[in-house]
């Protein structure tokens, strides 16, 4: 992505949308064989409040559209272990993965952004911050798998109005992780589009076009 010959820089550019990447280097464990061994919260609350804050200064004014996604090693095993603490041990879900049911052990039936604090990483925390900025800043956001499934059930915990600016897309297990009622689900707009951000980029594109054919934003309200 750096050097701008990814796939994703090809799509990016052929929806017309400016892509950014945002790298999170805080001191801080990851959710693997590490926080399980040292039996502590993946992130200290400073880390935590950085990390929100990295998030919400993405979000630059007059942004029509503000989508994102989690890049990262572990994210995904710690977005699940959230789904699952959210979903209260949802049926079906890949409990007995070691690695998830140390990490839900590690969480101690938290939920919230103490459920982030306690295994979630500077990336799913960064997604919140971005959600939270555009929410303030009347922008809608679009968010991907499971990391961005994770951040919304995080910040709905505390006010169940806070992510309506927001829709998800991508591929993830509907069995896993139901959403739940009030939150808007766009199908994934190929089932090829399976690396970080492709659904974003595909469904930006399709978007724009069903705004020129309506004539209306579908966001609008």
């Amino acid at each position: 992505c750096n050097s701008g010959t990814h796939t994703l820089n090809k799509l990016a550019n052929h929806a017309n949308c400016d892509l950014r990447l945002y790298e999170l280097t805080p001191p801080r464990q990851t959710a693997n064989d590490d926080i399980l061994k040292s039996k502590s919260p993946s992130q200290t609350e400073e880390n935590l409040c950085r990390a929100l804050a990295y998030g919400m200064i993405s979000v630059e004014p007059e942004i029509d559209l503000f989508t994102t996604c989690a890049i990262g090693a572990g994210t995904d095993a710690a977005a699940k272990a959230i789904i699952i603490a959210h979903h209260d041990g949802t049926e079906n879900s890949p409990t007995e993965d070691i690695q998830i049911s140390g990490l839900l052990s590690l969480n101690k039936d938290a939920k919230g952004l103490e459920c982030l604090k306690a295994i979630g990483g500077p990336e799913i925390s960064a997604i919140c911050g971005a959600i939270l900025a555009a929410r303030l800043g009347r922008i809608p956001v679009l968010v991907e798998g499971l990391s961005g499934y994770a951040a919304l059930l995080i910040l709905r915990h505390h006010c169940p109005h806070i992510v309506e600016h927001c829709a998800i897309t991508g591929r993830f297990d509907e069995k896993f992780s139901p959403l739940e009622e009030g939150m808007t689900r766009l199908p994934a707009p190929f089932e090829t589009a399976t690396e970080a951000g492709a659904s974003l980029a595909c469904m930006i594109a399709l978007l724009r076009n069903e705004v020129a054919l309506d004539g209306t934003n579908p966001y609008s309200k």
